[in-house]
């Protein structure tokens, strides 16, 4: 039961649309206790080698690291590139902001998929709480439009449990109310 609990699982998968803007972008209300890979999609303005940074934050651009990943890939059109943030806690419920950067590459501009919302960002709920944001100002910037082609993996929160009376609790509930009842009986006599 507890291999299930912690099984990697998609938290976040927001599809591609083929436009692609160099800007910040969020994920709010994060579904997962940890972050293990996220996938972007580039989109070169030229072809060729690069090595890419992609950091994480928690609740701002300027909020506390979660960490930064590097990947070298060679990039010609639309390319996913994964991150393995290697499982790092996240506590579930909160805000990643993410940037990234070219650390290297035949190029100084690289633009990435903003998503299945980036005709009618104003008509479009496909990618609920994945925010594509106008640069990485703090705290998370300024919204730009509703979604990035992004998938993030991780533990899935567990669910909430509801809380159960023990016996004892009951039993003095019990008493309580018959107290109650008692007491009520009295007073009409």
């Amino acid at each position: 039961m507890a291999t299930a609990a912690m099984a990697q699982t998609t938290l976040v998968s927001c599809p591609t649309s083929g436009v692609g803007i160099d800007r910040g972008f969020y994920v709010s209300n994060y579904g997962g206790v940890t972050l293990n890979q996220v996938t972007v999609v580039y989109l070169p303005n030229t072809a060729g080698t690069y090595t890419m940074s992609l950091t994480a934050r928690l609740n701002a651009y300027d909020g506390t690291l979660l960490g930064t990943q590097n990947q070298t890939v060679a990039i010609s059109g639309a390319t996913n590139v994964t991150y393995d943030f290697g499982g790092v806690a996240v506590p579930s419920g909160s805000t990643i902001a993410f940037s990234q950067a070219i650390v290297s590459g035949p190029d100084t501009t690289m633009f990435y998929d903003a998503g299945p919302c980036a005709f009618f960002p104003t008509a479009c709920s496909s990618c609920p709480g994945v925010v594509e944001t106008n640069d990485t100002t703090p705290p998370l910037s300024t919204d730009r439009r509703p979604s990035v082609a992004v998938t993030i993996t991780g533990t899935a929160a567990a669910p909430t449990a509801v809380p159960l009376f023990s016996p004892a609790v009951l039993l003095a509930l019990a008493a309580m109310l018959a107290a109650a009842g008692m007491w009520i009986l009295g007073r009409r006599i």
